[in-house]
């Protein structure tokens, strides 16, 4: 949402306190939201029990109009799931493993060194309107809903990446993916049924966005284009 430039917006800081930079990323917001004349942005925490949708909805009550979100794509997701649909403008400063969201949305990539044009970044620049995929599933517990920025998928994919330990992925990137991935390439398709018919592919994606690491991707898919591609 556009506004004037002497109405100053209402900032709600969402962020994850586990990553390494999520700290000195505070402090960088904190710090530029004061150079900038507006008022202190209401700060939200996100935890294991509440990992962001109830801060989301906790800063559209408070009235901003303006998110940053210092997280992975964890915390993004759930942030723009509440989001969707409001003027509210998400701004992102990607401290977590993969970062896919804001790999395909052309963000800097966040290091030390650019950490406060990351963060001014996220607070100033004018926001665009990106599609957010919903997903509904049954298992034997019932039927799960949930959304997505950037891929979901069924299969050894799903698997791997719900396997790899917090820690891992804290100390080794993305890469800490690589090792369970090659362990499972040689695996046997998985069983689905898609559209009436059996299929065992090793995987299935549904993506709104271009690429993940490792080269897997759709290309020309655009998280702006309203298209999911299979």
């Amino acid at each position: 949402m556009n506004r004037s430039p002497v109405q100053p917006p209402v900032v709600a800081v969402i962020v994850n306190p586990v990553h390494r930079l999520a700290m000195p990323a505070l402090v960088a917001a904190l710090r530029t939201v004061e150079s900038l004349g507006w008022d202190a942005p209401l700060v939200l925490r996100t935890s294991v029990e509440s990992p962001g949708g109830e801060q989301a909805r906790e800063a559209l009550a408070a009235g901003a109009d303006r998110v940053l979100v210092i997280g992975g794509d964890g915390t993004v997701r759930l942030v723009a799931e509440v989001l969707a649909g409001t003027e509210c403008v998400m701004g992102i400063v990607p401290t977590g493993t993969a970062n896919l969201a804001a790999r395909n949305l052309g963000l800097t990539e966040l290091v030390n060194k650019t950490l406060e044009h990351v963060v001014t970044s996220a607070l100033t620049t004018a926001g665009d309107r990106i599609d957010l995929g919903r997903a509904t599933w049954r298992t034997a517990a019932g039927l799960g809903q949930g959304t997505f920025l950037v891929t979901a998928g069924l299969g050894h994919d799903a698997a791997i990446i719900s396997g790899v330990a917090a820690a891992d992925k804290e100390r080794h990137g993305w890469r800490a993916y690589v090792r369970p991935a090659l362990g499972r390439a040689a695996d046997a398709g998985w069983p689905l049924e898609v559209d009436g018919r059996e299929l065992r592919p090793w995987s299935l994606l549904v993506t709104n966005s271009g690429s993940i690491p490792l080269g897997v991707g759709v290309s020309g898919a655009r998280m702006d284009d309203g298209t999911l591609h299979v």
